[in-house]
């Protein structure tokens, strides 16, 4: 009686213990797909990432599309999974990411859709501050692509194509942009204000064997009554070895 007993004692805690994994099995799937549920796409989503995050922090996005107008105010990377399905929509409103922090990387998003008014120009990526890193994104259907305030920051790799404005500078300087695709913007770029900018080994919508010329302007107050008038002087500067052909990036 006792062996029986026993015996099924065993076949009941083999019983129990199956029982057991299959709800274990159910509730983790469960809270898997909420997970992917909830970040994927949701509103408020990055920036409410970057809020609490601490400079030095490198976040991840997965792939989805999120429409949002983000700032970044620290010092963090910010890593889209795939440039061609993480995607950071505007909505055409406003601009869709403003970078006021010194050493930020922004990689691997597709950045569109920014607003586009007539009294003020909105910007896929606005940049007023130093030292930071634009890459490997797309830039697409904005009307600035990227527009500039601070210095000494570097623009790689990206495809930036069929905006208004591709790359535009005021009061910048130091700047590199290298190796990028410029493709079916209405200007690809335009300069105000802003000296010692290099552009290197950029493709600019067609093979090209001559220096691709950028044009931009240097303002002096002019000294006419009431004063606010201005002298505008045309500069010019170079992408003295403009690639021939569009990088496959």
């Amino acid at each position: 009686m006792n062996k029986g007993l026993f015996r099924k004692g065993i076949v009941f805690g083999i019983l129990v213990f199956f029982i057991g994994v299959g709800v274990v099995s159910s509730t983790v799937g469960n809270r898997i797909e909420k997970i992917n549920i909830v970040t994927i796409g949701s509103p408020g989503y990055i920036q409410d990432l970057i809020d609490n995050a601490s400079d030095g922090d490198i976040i991840y996005i997965p792939s989805g599309i999120y429409y949002e107008n983000i700032v970044i105010n620290k010092s963090i990377s910010l890593i889209g999974e795939d440039k061609n399905i993480t995607i950071i929509d505007g909505k055409y409103f406003n601009n869709v990411v403003y970078i006021s922090a010194d050493k930020v990387t922004i990689s691997g998003f597709k950045i569109q859709n920014s607003g586009i008014g007539w009294a003020e120009r909105y910007s896929g990526i606005i940049v007023a501050s130093d030292h930071n890193f634009i890459k490997e994104n797309i830039i697409f259907d904005n009307d600035y692509g990227i527009e500039l305030y601070g210095n000494n920051n570097n623009i790689l790799r990206n495809i930036i194509s069929n905006n208004n404005g591709g790359v535009i500078f005021w009061y910048s300087h130091f700047n590199l942009i290298i190796k990028n695709n410029f493709i079916n913007n209405e200007q690809d770029s335009y300069f105000s204000q802003s000296f010692i900018n290099r552009w290197i080994k950029n493709f600019w919508n067609e093979s090209r064997i001559l220096p691709k010329p950028i044009f931009g302007e240097y303002r002096i107050p002019a000294s006419t009554h009431p004063p606010g008038g201005y002298i505008i002087i045309p500069m010019l500067h170079f992408d003295w070895r403009p690639a021939k052909e569009p990088y496959n990036l």
